[in-house]
């Protein structure tokens, strides 16, 4: 077992070292499983809003609204609130220029709908996994 091992770690360490693109999307794959189990118990623990976690696997709930988009990442509650002079600022200066602001938190998201309600489009950010994210990119253009 410990050769197994042994050799699985010589196997990825190569793999980062040499191809580290190719490397990350196939671990990412293959992390997939994992993160599915982890999302349920995030909502049984009342972490995520079950009617939104496909936007955690990328999958948008909103349409794109047409013309620019500018994408805003703020981690969790305190980044969000400290992005909100800014957003105010910003939409003043381009009206016509939409928001697309992605939190990870459910706290986040309640705060920014209390504060923008649908001005500002608000996603949860999906996880780090190659097609997710490349799905997301893909719809929202930013």
């Amino acid at each position: 077992m410990l050769r197994f091992l042994f050799l699985v770690s010589i196997v990825l360490y190569c793999g980062i070292y040499f191809f580290p693109k190719k490397t990350f999307r196939i671990l990412s794959v293959f992390s997939i499983l994992f993160v599915r189990l982890y999302i349920k118990k995030r909502i049984a623990s009342g972490l995520e809003i079950e009617e939104r976690v496909r936007e955690r696997f990328g999958v948008a709930s909103k349409t794109r609204p047409s013309g620019k988009l500018v994408w805003i990442h703020a981690v969790s509650v305190g980044e969000a609130k400290s992005a909100v002079p800014f957003i105010e600022e910003f939409k003043k200066i381009n009206p016509n220029i939409n928001i697309l602001l992605t939190t990870t938190t459910v706290t986040a998201a309640n705060h920014i709908k209390e504060l923008f309600g649908d001005s500002v489009i608000h996603q949860f950010m999906p996880f780090d996994i190659f097609i997710w994210a490349r799905r997301f990119a893909k719809h929202w253009e930013p």
